[in-house]
């Protein structure tokens, strides 16, 4: 008797949130955190909150997807809307 192995590779939809990067950057503003230099495609902030750096994509006018969104949240210190 043989038996078949078969794989079923199911793509799930990309949640994109409703803001955009620029708008992540004011709002880290408005909570205290600050640019500390550029890298080749990030940025890296550093949040008072946390007392910890972390990386933002520079493509201003790009919707942040939504686990993106929440993690640059959680490293900064922002609780979610």
């Amino acid at each position: 008797m043989k038996i078949r192995i078969i794989r079923v590779i199911i793509k799930m939809p990309i949640e994109v949130s409703d803001m955009k990067i620029s708008e992540m950057k004011k709002l880290l503003r408005k909570y205290g955190c600050y640019y500390v230099r550029e890298l080749t495609n990030h940025e890296e902030w550093y949040s008072p909150i946390t007392k910890r750096s972390f990386l933002i994509p520079r493509h201003n006018s790009q919707e942040l997807k939504t686990g993106l969104e929440n993690a640059i949240r959680k490293q900064a210190g922002i609780e979610r809307r």
